[in-house]
């Protein structure tokens, strides 16, 4: 297998017009087709100029899951957003249901492709995308995790007979992809962490806050399900994600604004302090899996201080060997890092 150099433009090899999670000039001017495997604001640079040529170019489409499409109405509607805006979105924006397959045509080029939508397990509205032209198959994963138990069952990547079809290239997740990341707990481990440390908080101090750090805004919609199943109450979150989330069926009857309705509250790392109720024991856990993949000394997955503050490797990236054992799995022909791991080179990852 060929591993390609990093630095990925948006653009993919064989499929002219085309632009995944990139608006960038060039591509604005090159493509007509464009493709958001999920909300993260580095999938998302220049959304803004996309929209502003919309308005003059009907023509444009914006391909993306359902969960997607609602996250991006949330996030730019605004009651003096320009008429014209609102309504460019909306002519070029079209939903994908996740594990069907459509035919998409690229006027400017006069071809068509097949293109299979599958999820990526990396927050809500995620995505990967096949794309198949002729016999050339693609396989953009964006961010993404599985394990190694989990490949057999991307039935869009298996033949009838349980072979794994032939991938030409996979434009790969390459986040983690170092030696000090080889491996992270699974999601279920991370959920039984929080929860043991939320059980040992509250058999001893019997009442208390408890505040989860999470890196973004979109990713934590298992931890946000499962605690507030478990513990029969609403997740406290801020407005914005409280806005993002609004008609997302898997997580926003789970959420609250009001801090003094739940216990439990989740905050980005970017929230000050201030949201501490004063005069009641705290807990505090930073789930995220950056501080232990900078850390190279420790390879324990929790670490606990003396003033109530807890740190998880929680990841919705594949670790070094979950994308090792992937590649080993599908074998396509060539690889693309489509990301550059802190504190590598290029060189290093290729």
């Amino acid at each position: 297998m060929k591993m390609a150099s990093v630095g990925f433009s948006g653009l993919i090899r064989g499929f002219k017009g085309i632009s995944i999670d990139s608006f960038n000039v060039k591509n604005l001017v090159n493509c007509s087709r464009f493709f958001l495997s999920h909300c993260h604001a580095d999938h998302m640079e220049n959304i803004k100029g996309f929209i502003s040529k919309a308005r003059d170019n009907p023509d444009l489409r914006l391909f993306c899951t359902l969960e997607s499409s609602i996250i991006l109405r949330n996030k730019f509607y605004r009651p003096n957003w320009k008429h014209q805006d609102k309504n460019a979105l909306e002519s070029v924006i079209r939903t994908l249901k996740m594990g069907m397959s459509y035919t998409i045509l690229v006027p400017e080029h006069e071809y068509e492709t097949n293109v299979t939508v599958l999820p990526a397990f990396h927050c809500a509205g995620s995505c990967m995308y096949l794309f198949k032209r002729n016999d050339h198959r693609v396989l953009y994963t964006g961010d993404f995790r599985f394990q190694k138990h989990e490949l057999a069952n991307i039935r869009a990547l298996h033949e009838n007979n349980g072979a794994t079809i032939a991938l030409d290239t996979v434009y790969l997740d390459t986040t983690f992809f170092k030696q000090a990341s080889n491996h992270f707990p699974s999601r279920k481990a991370v959920l039984k962490m929080i929860i043991q440390e939320i059980d040992d908080f509250l058999e001893k101090f019997k009442t208390g806050s408890v505040f989860i750090t999470r890196p973004y805004y979109l990713g934590s919609e298992i931890i946000i399900r499962a605690l507030s199943k478990k513990y029969k109450c609403p997740v406290h979150v801020e407005w914005h994600a409280y806005k993002l989330y609004k008609g997302i069926r898997e997580v926003f009857p789970f959420i609250t604004t009001n801090a003094r309705n739940t216990f439990i509250h989740l905050r980005t790392r970017y929230a000050n302090g201030k949201q501490t109720i004063e005069g009641q024991n705290a807990l505090q856990v930073h789930a995220s899996a950056m501080w232990y993949a900078r850390n190279g000394k420790s390879r324990k997955w929790i670490q606990r201080d003396d003033q109530g503050r807890v740190k998880i490797a929680h990841s919705t990236h594949s670790s070094r060997s979950e994308l090792s054992e992937f590649i080993k799995y599908f074998k396509p022909h060539s690889a693309v890092a489509i990301s550059i791991p802190s504190g590598y080179s290029q060189k290093e990852v290729r």
